[in-house]
């Protein structure tokens, strides 16, 4: 009925479809969850190492995607995002933001020698921030508009990593990048 009423004011051609979640499928994915975290943070550390050949770095940049996971969810239970199968979408994606700021900043403070490492973490820190600036303005306006129009999921969603976002400027430049100027000042001397 619905899609009969869109095509009166609209003219397209193709076709819809629409699939519901059940309960029981949704509670399957939620207790697959788990899981699916452990699973991620194993592979995440373990690419890191391959890379790195270190411990240092892969820890650092496995601690960034839990701690940013961690505010997430914290921020989640404040405002009172439920965890369901959305939520864990955002989630997964704050997972995947945080490895990127992590790794940028690891590979320009360990791999590169130009400049002193005070200076790689800086021009780490001008890329990251205006990664993140970029981001954070983009989810706003989704979150906005999802609040506006009320669409839960991307509500949910955008919500989520917003929030996730916030916690890695934090987690990457109070945390990692210190930790990781520290290690490479440490193995520069030895």
């Amino acid at each position: 009925k619905l899609l009969a009423e869109l095509k009166s004011v609209v003219n397209f051609s193709g076709q819809a479809s629409f699939e519901e979640v059940t309960p029981t499928l949704g509670k399957y994915f939620l207790s697959q969850f788990g899981n699916i975290l452990i699973i991620a943070f194993i592979l995440v550390f373990l690419s890191v190492f391959v890379i790195f050949r270190s411990f240092v770095p892969s820890l650092t940049v496995t601690f960034g995607a839990v701690n940013d996971m961690i505010f997430a969810l914290g921020m989640m239970a404040l405002i009172g995002i439920p965890l369901g199968v959305s939520s864990i979408a955002g989630l997964l994606m704050i997972i995947g933001y945080a490895i990127d700021t992590d790794v940028l900043t690891a590979i320009r403070i360990l791999k590169r020698n130009e400049g002193t490492v005070e200076q790689r973490a800086y021009e780490s820190m001008r890329t990251g921030l205006t990664m993140t600036s970029s981001a954070i303005l983009s989810f706003l306006v989704l979150f906005v508009v999802s609040l506006i129009a009320y669409v839960p999921t991307y509500y949910e969603i955008s919500g989520i990593v917003l929030m996730g976002l916030i916690g890695d400027i934090f987690t990457t430049w109070f945390g990692n990048a210190p930790l990781l100027m520290l290690y490479k000042r440490r193995k520069e001397r030895t």
